[in-house]
C-alpha cells in the first residue's frame, strides 16, 4: 500500500517569525498530517510505504530531508522554471501529474492550508483531479488496512466517524510547528541521500497549464498594511514631551482617521 503525502516548505517568518534570510520550514499544518500518519503506521504495525513530495525550489530542498528523516519512505521534489507563478488551480494540476506518475496510490494526505496562503484550495481541486473521494477535518486515523481507512473528523460542532474505501484524499485539521521524530542519525542518513527530482518532461506537463500561463488567480494590485514601526526617543521634561507627542498626532491626523 502506498500513501502520498503533499508537502510545502514556507519561509521561517511564517513559522517562527524569523525575519532575516531565506530559510524554509515545513507548513505547520502538513508536518501534523505527517506526524499523524507516521505514528498511526508505527501503532498499528500495518506496514505501508510513505511518499512525501513538493512543489518547490532547490533551495528548500531541506524541508524534504526533515521530512525523510522523521520517517518517510521517499521523497521528491517538483521543480521546473515553468511551475514559477503557479496558483492553486495550475499548482493541482502539477500535483495530480505527479501522484500519477509515481502510481498506485492509495490515498493522498495534505494539510488543512498553509500559513503562507490561508487558502486551503488545493485539497479539493487535487481531489478533483484525481477523481479520488475527499474527506476534510480529519483530527484522527482510528483504523486502517489494505483496502480502507477509517477516519474522525470535526466540522463546526459536528464530530463524525467516517469509514472509506480507496482511493481517496484526506485533509487533516491540526497545526504542528515543531516534531520530535527527529534524532541525530535520521538526520545524517537523510543529509546523505539523493532525492528525485521530477520535471515538466518527466512528468508530461502541459506548459500552457502551469505557471502563470496556466494559472486562474490574477493579482491586479498588492498593498503593504503594516507600516515599519520606529523607536523614538523624546528627550526634555514632561511638557516637552506631551507637547512632542501632541504635534505629532496632529501632522498624522489622517493616517490615525482611517
Amino acid at each position: 500500500m502506498k500513501v502520498v503525502i503533499c508537502i510545502k516548505p514556507v519561509l521561517g517568518k511564517y513559522v517562527d517569525g524569523t525575519r532575516e534570510g531565506k530559510t524554509y520550514k515545513m507548513n505547520p499544518y502538513d508536518m501534523f498530517a505527517l506526524e499523524t500518519i507516521l505514528k498511526k503506521r508505527k501503532e498499528c504495525g500495518f506496514n505501508f510505504q510513505i511518499v512525501c513530495i513538493s512543489m518547490a525550489s532547490y533551495s528548500a530542498i531541506n524541508v524534504l530531508r526533515q521530512a525523510r528523516s522523521m520517517g518517510s519512505d521517499e521523497v521528491i521534489l517538483i521543480n521546473d522554471p515553468s511551475f514559477s507563478g503557479s496558483d492553486t488551480y495550475a499548482t493541482s494540476y502539477i500535483l495530480a501529474k505527479a501522484i500519477k506518475k509515481i502510481g498506485d496510490v492509495n490515498f493522498v494526505i495534505c494539510g488543512e492550508k498553509t500559513v503562507d496562503g490561508e487558502t486551503g484550495q488545493v485539497f479539493w481541486q487535487l481531489t478533483e483531479r484525481l477523481n479520488y473521494i475527499g474527506i476534510k477535518g480529519v483530527v484522527e486515523i482510528q483504523q486502517i488496512d489494505n483496502y480502507s481507512i477509517k477516519v474522525v473528523t470535526i466540522e463546526g460542532d459536528k464530530r463524525k466517524t467516517i469509514k472509506c474505501n480507496y482511493p481517496l484524499s484526506i485533509s487533516f485539521l491540526g497545526y504542528q510547528p515543531y516534531t520530535e521524530l527527529i534524532n541525530l542519525r535520521t538526520m545524517r542518513k537523510a543529509m546523505g541521500e539523493r532525492i528525485e527530482v521530477l520535471d515538466a518532461k518527466t512528468l508530461d506537463i502541459e506548459l500552457s497549464k502551469c505557471g502563470n500561463i496556466g494559472s486562474k488567480t490574477r493579482v491586479l494590485k498588492t498593498k503593504n498594511l503594516f507600516s515599519k514601526r520606529e523607536q523614538k526617543i523624546i528627550q526634555g521634561n514632561l511638557e516637552k514631551k506631551v507637547e512632542f507627542i501632541m504635534k505629532s498626532i496632529y501632522q498624522n491626523k489622517e493616517k490615525y482617521e482611517k
